[in-house]
């Protein structure tokens, strides 16, 4: 375009018009670089477009100029970066060099470059385009840039900022048109676009939490202040937690494993990493993973009444006092969740049982006969699982003794996982058992 023309167009434009000028390029350069494909290499793509946004932004420089006196002319943007209202800024200025430094609640902050900020509100306007519409549609994403800077703006003034973190969760297909309903959370249902888009898993990530997060500015000043702040300073209450999400992850998976599982085989939950949809100053995504080990998916694809299941039980593990059997719970979603080696997963079987029933002395016994108590009503079936639990603890005693003899039994290790998914069942429905501090005493004499 002739550079007559060109400063034409610009001329007159607001800081989002010419933002949309670099959507077009955006999507095009996207196709050619990434394609249709998904590759499942545990990178998310969107976390690889910051360079490009940058490219674009500078590979004209009247564009570059128009986009960063209009983001300056913003009397609000020029009071946070520390800039005179009467004070001339230059390209390279304005691009790289700021002084300006925040912390917000997120646990997020740092020096804030305008490059970096510019950038990251378009990838929003982005980000929200794929989440809304499963893929990026030019004119969603045209529309949702003022969105991305008015949020930006809300955050500089002080005020919260609704932000959502993703939690993808893989594993299992879903039956098309069915939702899980998780308490108050909200779970959608992702493509393979927003799969490989988010969570860098292809076709593997099949829902993704949305939880909402008021982000806010709790510091801005120099780095030598910030030093001083986190010195000074104790972190307030709002500051984001994240086992809060651990948390959250944590009842997510044990309702799939205690909804899931049959009699024969246990119910893998992966829980993908956590990305966070921000215009707050900074993209942050891939905050931390939750999961151990590759992707296997399961040969189920749940349909209404596996879900129904799930939403139940959620309710009764996010509801529940489970400090008593936290342990439990640990050793069980390991055993299930992350044992690439067997014999690891027949330890922490028979820990979650011990955890349940245990007591100090006469172990292997009482844990045993509790066991089968609680999970069979008919006497020669008590006979028969005390028996099949003994034989169990002998194992894992060979096992962790280091008994010449030892050989992995893939079938009663197994068996050892079930039992321990159907014992946390029921001691999460029963709350008596749950409260009481000798719960094989409980189960043998009081129940």
């Amino acid at each position: 375009m002739p550079e007559k023309n060109k400063n034409e167009i610009l001329r007159g434009k607001s800081f989002c018009d010419t933002l949309s000028i670099l959507v077009p390029s955006f999507i095009k350069a996207y196709n050619m670089s990434q394609g249709s494909s998904f590759i499942d290499n545990n990178i998310p793509r969107r976390m690889q477009l910051s360079s490009l946004v940058f490219q674009l932004i500078f590979q004209d420089p009247g564009v570059a100029e128009s986009l960063f006196n209009e983001f300056f002319a913003n009397e609000e943007i020029r009071n946070f970066f520390g800039y005179e209202a009467s004070e001339t800024l230059k390209l390279e200025q304005a691009a790289t060099i700021s002084e300006m430094c925040l912390i917000d609640n997120s646990g997020s902050g740092g020096s804030q470059q305008p490059i970096n900020i510019i950038s990251s509100i378009l990838l929003t306007a982005i980000d929200l385009s794929v989440l809304e519409c499963g893929k990026m549609i030019e004119s969603d994403i045209v529309s949702n840039i003022p969105k991305a800077f008015e949020r930006f703006k809300t955050y500089i003034r002080g005020e919260s900022v609704l932000e959502e973190h993703l939690i993808g969760i893989s594993g299992f297909p879903v039956e098309n048109g069915v939702k899980i309903g998780l308490g108050e959370l909200s779970a959608k249902s992702l493509n393979d676009f927003q799969s490989s888009y988010f969570f860098g898993h292809g076709k593997n990530v099949f829902l993704a939490l949305q939880i909402p997060f008021e982000r806010k500015i709790i510091f801005t000043g120099t780095s030598k202040e910030m030093e001083q702040f986190f010195k000074s300073q104790t972190l307030p209450a709002t500051f984001f937690n994240r086992e809060k999400i651990n948390e959250v992850i944590r009842n997510i998976r044990l309702s799939l494993i205690l909804s899931l599982s049959s009699d024969e085989k246990a119910f893998s939950a992966f829980v993908d990493d956590c990305y966070v949809i921000t215009s707050s100053g900074g993209m942050i995504g891939f905050v931390w993973s939750n999961n151990n080990q590759p992707r296997k998916n399961s040969d189920i694809k749940l349909t209404k009444k596996d879900v129904s299941k799930i939403s139940i039980k959620y309710l009764t593990v996010s509801s529940t006092d489970v400090s008593s059997v936290k342990v439990a719970i640990n050793r069980l979603l390991s055993a299930v969740c992350s044992r690439d080696n067997p014999d690891d997963a027949l330890i922490d079987a028979v820990m979650c049982w011990e955890n349940i029933v245990g007591s100090d002395h006469e172990v292997t016994f009482k844990v045993c006969s509790s066991i089968a108590k609680i999970l069979s009503k008919k006497q020669d079936d008590r006979v028969r699982m005390l028996k099949e639990l003994k034989d169990i603890y002998r194992l894992r005693s060979k096992l962790i003794h280091g008994n010449s003899e030892y050989e992995t039994d893939l079938g009663q290790i197994n068996s050892a996982i079930i039992y321990a998914i159907k014992l946390m069942n029921v001691v999460l429905d029963d709350g008596e058992m749950m409260k009481s501090d000798d719960r094989s005493r409980y189960i043998l004499l009081e129940n």
